[in-house]
């Protein structure tokens, strides 16, 4: 039930006649916001975590709204709990759990939805909301490897896409 109903939704922002229409709609009660919490939850089974994301990416993709990206890279940023530091092991890396599938899963996303961007003004507005801070965010020994993929690939598309990213990631110490 809770897949048909997500394909549902999909499907209304999907189609063209009246897909302004119902985004407007789904925005105006914080559809965003209630996916992320969703995400949050413990109990919902990986299909429909999958299904979610790419809702949230049909969504996120339509206009590339500053407010809903800050709260998608707020919620990837807060799904990272490394461990505390010991003498004993001065690196521990994040256990792995649903929360690191769910941030994989949406870096996946993001790294998608990125390489879509053709106008250099939004790019360069997407590296400032997003980018930017999950590569600062998420360049730590403690993220587990499978998120420091989704991170270096982002990295990676960053730099290719974007001389003025690649130029700033430079100059701040970025390959040192």
């Amino acid at each position: 039930i809770q897949i048909s109903l997500l394909a549902f939704l999909e499907h209304l922002v999907s189609m063209h006649w009246y897909r302004n229409h119902n985004l407007t709609v789904l925005r105006q009660i914080n559809l965003v916001q209630h996916l992320l919490v969703t995400l949050q939850r413990g109990d919902v089974e990986v299909p429909v975590l999958e299904k979610l994301v790419v809702l949230l990416g049909v969504i996120l993709e339509d206009g590339f709204l500053a407010s809903e990206l800050e709260h998608v890279v707020r919620f990837v940023v807060m799904t990272f709990d490394p461990p505390e530091l010991t003498p004993r092991h001065p690196i521990m890396r994040e256990s792995m759990g649903k929360h690191v599938i769910v941030r994989n899963m949406l870096l996946e996303m993001l790294i998608d939805l990125q390489v879509t961007i053709k106008s250099e003004e939004l790019l360069e507005q997407w590296h400032k909301i997003v980018s930017s801070k999950l590569i600062t965010y998420f360049l730590d020994e403690a993220v587990p490897p499978t998120s420091m993929r989704w991170i270096m690939t982002l990295l990676g598309v960053c730099l290719t896409s974007s001389p003025t990213f690649s130029l700033k990631f430079r100059t701040s110490g970025g390959y040192q």
